[in-house]
């Protein structure tokens, strides 16, 4: 009964997560998976839940490893934009400068990633 009950909970945050953007959508999908998992930690279910399935853990585990690279490969985007060709001299001449605001204008991009919130303590330190 629990196993339904959390493969339904898992394909109701899968189907809710379809309305956020890559990166907002492996945030949401991160922050309720270990939140999920913290809470059957917390409360015993997770030990009597691998009495019936031995790898439930492993699971949770591998969904958020998956769910934290999904949300490093959003980055990819934005830094495909802002990775120069050749290395800036020490100082920068007028060029240079242009160049460095020319790359670094899709900024918002930075600060709208930013602004999602990692809830767990955990997550908030593996951010990058």
């Amino acid at each position: 009964m629990q196993g339904k009950l959390l493969a339904q909970l898992n394909f109701t945050l899968r189907t809710k997560s379809e309305q956020y953007p890559e990166a907002l959508k492996a945030i949401f999908l991160l922050n309720n998976t270990v939140y999920l998992l913290q809470g059957l930690q917390r409360s015993g279910l997770l030990d009597l839940l691998s009495l019936a399935e031995r790898e439930v853990a492993t699971n949770y585990r591998d969904m958020v490893n998956e769910h934290k690279a999904a949300y490093l490969a959003s980055w990819n985007k934005l830094l495909a934009h802002i990775v120069l060709e050749e290395p800036l001299p020490a100082k920068l001449r007028d060029r240079d400068r242009q160049l460095l605001k020319d790359k670094f204008a899709v900024s918002f991009v930075n600060f709208t990633k930013s602004s999602y919130v990692a809830v767990c303590d955990e997550l908030k330190e593996a951010q990058v």
